[in-house]
């Protein structure tokens, strides 16, 4: 009995030692798995891109903190931009409230904005695309298309046309009636005006800004598609690149419960107030009476820029671009731009020579809104900034992005 338990109590040793040793091996698997597993301290990523990341990181931090103490410091009510760099997406800001007799009512990527001149941006392009199309010719006289049209270019002989008053270049002065536009008149008004009067420089050659005749393309572009300039917007540029917050409706913007007021500054004390929303330009949506918001303007820049060839093609971009009158006399802000040396305007297009890159711009002011765009090209780096009263930023935000981002 004795020696029978002495065996047993050996074998029963005996596999305890095996099972500790299949439990060691098992732990020790385990481990060496797990190391492989691992990512190796060799196999890291090259601090070329870690440091990469990390200054674009910074970059985005600064010009964002930047960009807020100028919103906050300035007073502006509220703001809306974006910016892409190198092709990307590089930052988003929406910032303010939309309007200063509401507490709490931030504004935010839908919230609406008029966006004043930079409408004739779309109808430089949607011009360009016709053209394109052989629906319109750069060249022909206005009045091939609106045969009531009567006024005459300065050279004897020769006709106001397409691309003059895409240009600003029809020999008319300044702004002329534009003030019919300001007092809501409607387009017959403002052409049988249009008709009366002789233009005082030469036509094609000198520059002098526009509303009331650049918006002779709503009716050109009826004539030669058979559609309103609503419906020809929409079809091709606000449908196909998904726009689908944009319209040129008083009502509509009227109406939606997600838009910014337009405020003016009254004095140090009362600070920035709210206005109305009128009616200004919407009768003339070509010059300024596009309404939108910084996501549907996000895409917008980004065709631009040609991210999306099929809507509008290089060809299009470089007709409406295309510099075409001479700019830089004019005393306005963006050439007084440190670093900007000239200036010209294309189809609807402002061309800025800024620190050496050829910037596509244009800015707009309506009704107390304020709104800027531009893009370099080459580079595919711009911002657009929606703001819902001018400011000092609004004025420097294109030379301090593009300063920054260099």
């Amino acid at each position: 009995m004795l020696t029978d338990n002495l065996l047993f109590l050996g074998f029963l040793k005996i596999n305890m030692v095996r099972f500790v040793l299949f439990v060691i091996g098992l732990i020790c698997l385990y481990n060496c798995q797990s190391e492989s597993a691992r990512p190796s301290k060799t196999k890291a990523a090259p601090s070329i891109k870690v440091e990469e990341d990390s200054t674009t990181i910074y970059l985005r931090l600064s010009l964002r903190k930047e960009l807020q103490d100028h919103i906050k410091n300035n007073g502006c009510p509220g703001a809306c931009i974006f910016i892409m760099k190198d092709g990307k997406d590089f930052l988003s800001l929406n910032m303010g409230i939309k309007s200063s007799s509401e507490k709490n009512d931030f504004i935010d990527s839908a919230t609406m904005f008029r966006i004043g001149s930079l409408s004739k941006g779309f109808a430089g392009i949607l011009a360009s695309k016709l053209i394109n199309l052989g629906k319109i010719n750069l060249n022909d006289p206005v009045q091939k298309y609106i045969p009531d049209f009567k006024l005459k270019a300065k050279q004897k002989g020769d006709s106001i046309r397409i691309w003059h008053i895409l240009s600003h270049s029809t020999g008319l002065t300044e702004h002329a009636f534009s003030n019919l536009l300001d007092q809501e008149q409607d387009k017959a008004t403002v052409m049988k005006a249009l008709n009366k009067v002789m233009v005082r420089d030469s036509t094609g050659k000198v520059y002098a800004y526009q509303n009331a005749c650049f918006s002779l393309i709503e009716e050109v572009i009826q004539s030669a598609t058979g559609m309103s300039y609503a419906d020809a917007l929409q079809t091709y540029i606000f449908t196909p690149l998904h726009m689908s917050n944009s319209n040129i409706s008083y009502d509509a913007l009227l109406m939606s419960t997600n838009k910014a007021v337009p405020h003016r500054f009254n004095g140090k004390s009362n600070g920035y107030i709210p206005i109305p929303i009128h009616k200004a330009y919407y009768n003339t949506p070509s010059a300024g009476g596009i309404n939108s918001n910084i996501h549907d303007m996000s895409l917008w820049l980004k065709a631009l820029m040609g991210f999306n060839e099929s809507v509008i093609s290089k060809k299009d971009r470089t007709l409406a671009f295309e510099k075409r009158v001479f700019t830089s006399w004019d005393d306005k802000y963006y050439n007084s731009w440190e670093k900007a040396d000239s200036s010209y305007y294309g189809l609807g297009w402002r061309s800025i020579r800024l620190n050496e890159k050829n910037i596509v711009f244009h800015g707009g002011q309506v009704n107390s809104y304020r709104c800027e765009i531009a893009f370099d090209p080459k580079t595919k780096t711009g911002v657009v900034a929606l703001f819902n009263s001018p400011c000092d930023l609004s004025n420097t935000i294109v030379p301090l992005v593009f300063s920054v981002l260099d």
